[in-house]
């Protein structure tokens, strides 16, 4: 499938339109229950259809380093993904070696996708969009939920580490809370972590950050209306020169509960 995408591709133009971070590896042939495994591939087709795809579009990332990694998350949490049963706990399923070294791998390249999305962005002054990534559970010394990796904060340490120093603003409007992204900044005024769920996980006070828990049962215009009343005051008040935006998989009615 990937390399049908990329003949089309090669042959679709459309003057400017937006960019795409997307790898063959993003496919993730686990038995994970309710996981499309095909997703991002789908949302490529939908773009495709909507015509905002053209040459030079897509990016291919390389997976995140280790010494990125140790930036954010504590080495011995990061050994521990080498042992038996470790990610299994993690994502809640029991994974053979195998199975646990493609998962792992796929994280990587998942963490690697933010990080050339973000680059990409501040170096080109666009909107760039990884259609993988939003590990938000994940805290610097343990994984959660799915997530062993904390890809935006991983790429924020990348880009401070090459010197850039504005303020940030992460907008993490999947349905479930952002707490791993919150703990990680708890302590940083530059980066403000604004999260929109059903419940909050995690009751941690920190110097910036917006955490509003909008219970279950929520409408599209509900959500909506609770987004241009809290969003705006933030933009406003912390001018932020880079702005991360998790989108979630799973704000829709069907699955707020």
């Amino acid at each position: 499938m990937w390399d049908w995408l990329k003949r089309i591709v090669s042959r679709w133009r459309v003057p400017g339109g937006p960019r795409f971070v997307i790898h063959r590896g993003y496919q993730l042939d686990c038995p994970f229950p309710d996981y499309d495994p095909r997703r991002p591939f789908r949302i490529l087709l939908y773009l495709r259809k909507k015509g905002l795809l053209r040459r030079g579009s897509l990016r291919r990332p390389q997976p995140v380093s280790p010494r990125r990694l140790r930036r954010v998350h504590d080495p011995a949490y990061l050994n521990s993904l080498e042992k038996p049963g470790t990610i299994a706990d993690i994502v809640g399923l029991t994974l053979d070696q195998e199975l646990q070294d493609h998962f792992l791998e796929y994280q990587r390249l998942l963490c690697g996708g933010t990080i050339t999305a973000t680059r990409m962005a501040l170096h080109r002054g666009e909107i760039v969009t990884n259609l993988g990534g939003g590990l938000h559970h994940a805290s610097a010394a343990m994984g959660s939920g799915f997530c062993l990796f904390n890809d935006v904060a991983v790429a924020i340490a990348t880009v401070r580490n090459r010197g850039f120093d504005g303020r940030i603003l992460v907008v993490d409007l999947d349905i479930h809370d952002g707490d791993g992204t919150r703990a990680i900044f708890a302590q940083d005024p530059t980066v403000h972590t604004f999260s929109l769920h059903n419940r909050t996980l995690l009751e941690l006070p920190a110097v910036a950050d917006t955490c509003l828990a909008l219970g279950a049962d929520l409408t599209d215009q509900q959500l909506i209306e609770a987004v241009r009343e809290h969003l705006p005051p933030i933009l406003e008040e912390t001018e932020p020169g880079l702005i991360f935006y998790l989108a979630g998989s799973d704000p829709h009615l069907s699955l707020i509960h």
